[in-house]
């Protein structure tokens, strides 16, 4: 059975964080205008969320919401 939990964070839009076990974070981008921006350790550039699509967050990783304007 698998239990899943919603968190909501405000950052310009609301971005829901899905916990489905201990060790499996994911979050998705809700087509937020500014974007969810996401870089693994040890790479360069960061990477744009698509729109509705859950993505997994390792350990390590580092989530932007939104670019400067």
């Amino acid at each position: 059975m698998t239990t899943v939990a919603y968190v909501s964070f405000l950052s310009y839009a609301s971005v829901p964080t899905h916990r489905s076990s201990p060790l499996q974070i994911y979050i998705s981008d809700l087509m937020s205008h500014h974007g969810t921006y996401v870089r693994n350790m040890g790479d360069i550039a960061q990477r744009r969320l698509p729109a509705n699509v859950p993505t997994e967050i390792l350990d390590g990783v580092r989530v932007t919401f939104g670019k400067s304007v």
